[in-house]
């Protein structure tokens, strides 16, 4: 039997080191969802365990909420780039401006007039994550896309029925003016004017705190260190508005629940926060689809 080379006798003992120095990385990172990661499965020393909790939104600023549960206990969640954020809530037509985002569902003409007042409209943000479905993408891109009805599905309460000669599209686009109960919303280089039901339901929907107001309700589920219970590395942020938007003559959106950084909350037992990844970065220009 031939003899192993001295260079390949001194590169096993290091190939078993460089093992087991990245094991606990890469179990940290692989674990299955609701398992706490450490020391024999368990949240040990260094290890984290699975948080969640429920509250009312105290403060943001950068990438941190504070929020405060009914037993007045205080919680900080830390986004990073990995984090999905969603808000919705509701807001009072007093809320719409030029500028806004809104995509709404209307019966048209052939001539693209449309035949009946909006019952429903959704101001929204665009949203950003790594893996976007086609009926994402095409949500929150500006452009006048038909609405294909299944066999058997009953149509939308709040989205007036097509009559003779029309048709039902899904419009996206910016708000440009209001004047009276009438809209008007420029998708691409084409206005399209639009009456506006004063009853109407008007939702607002965001991937980030835009709209959050001190008061609103928060759902966050992450990770943490047991020894720093307060502070959660957040995975998942569900944000309902407390109160429609734009019923009160309050400051703008999100105003007056932000604060320093400096003066959010309490830091760790060694004066410092806790580390969090980057910050989500900025929406890229919005393409307009051509009409169908």
């Amino acid at each position: 039997m031939k003899r192993l080379s001295r260079k390949f006798s001194v590169c096993v003992p290091a190939a078993v080191l460089l093992s087991s120095l990245l094991a606990p990385h890469v179990q940290a990172q692989y674990a299955p969802q609701g398992q706490a990661v450490g020391n024999g499965g368990g949240a040990g020393a260094g290890g984290l365990e699975i948080a969640s909790v429920t509250g009312s939104l105290e403060a943001f600023a950068g990438n941190q909420l504070k929020i405060k549960t009914e037993d007045d206990q205080e919680y900080f969640a830390i986004l990073n780039n990995r984090t999905t954020l969603r808000y919705k809530g509701t807001a009072d037509a007093k809320f719409l401006r030029p500028g806004l985002l809104v995509r709404f569902s209307a019966p048209f003409d052939a001539a693209g007039v449309p035949q009946a007042a909006l019952q429903a409209l959704e101001v929204f943000k665009t949203v950003r994550q790594r893996r976007m479905s086609r009926d994402l993408v095409q949500s929150q891109t500006p452009g006048i896309y038909p609405v294909a009805e299944k066999k058997g599905e009953k149509a939308k309460s709040d989205v007036p029925a097509a009559g003779g000669g029309s048709q039902n599209f899904r419009v996206v686009g910016q708000l440009r003016a209001l004047q009276g109960e009438k809209i008007q919303v420029a998708v691409g280089n084409r206005p399209v004017i639009v009456e506006l039901d004063p009853a109407a339901k008007i939702s607002v929907a965001a991937g980030d705190t835009s709209f959050c107001l001190q008061g609103d309700a928060v759902e966050v589920s992450g990770l943490r260190n047991p020894a720093r219970e307060q502070w959660i590395q957040a995975e998942a942020i569900v944000i309902t508005g407390a109160n429609p938007l734009g019923a009160t003559e309050d400051k703008a959106p999100g105003r007056n629940a932000r604060t320093r950084r400096g003066k959010l909350g309490e830091r760790g037992a060694d004066g410092k926060a806790p580390k969090a990844g980057q910050s989500q970065g900025k929406g890229r220009k919005e393409k307009t689809a051509d009409r169908p």
